[in-house]
């Protein structure tokens, strides 16, 4: 999947900034996640997602993320905002993890129905 991003942090001979997304690629398996992420989140990845965690500042954050969600003071109003908006996100996450897991519960009591019915 990180293949079809086109980023370094795989394809080392393939350097090019952010994702080329060509025409053909209809039913690319990594566009389906930057467009299930955008939905779920409100906005898209520019590029792999799993290249942002190459970053030092979201290192950072993801570091003090579990203080800072005890209410431990983090170091910085940059810090503070990366730990609330990386909170956001994964709220974002598992609001959309339940739901189609309820989806999933759904469908499934909803079959043996149908079957009941026949």
């Amino acid at each position: 999947m990180r293949a079809s991003y086109r980023c370094d942090c795989v394809e080392r001979h393939d350097l090019r900034p952010g994702r080329i997304t060509l025409p053909v690629l209809e039913q690319d398996p990594g566009d389906k996640l930057l467009r299930d992420i955008e939905q779920d989140c409100g906005e898209r990845p520019i590029g792999c997602p799993w290249r942002a965690l190459r970053d030092p500042f979201v290192a950072r954050v993801i570091k003090a993320h579990p203080a800072w969600k005890v209410g431990q003071r983090v170091h910085g109003a940059a810090l503070n905002d990366g730990c609330l908006a990386f909170e956001r996100a994964l709220n974002a996450f598992q609001v959309a993890d339940l739901r189609a897991e309820k989806k999933k519960r759904d469908a499934k009591k909803a079959q043996p129905e149908r079957r009941r019915r026949r």
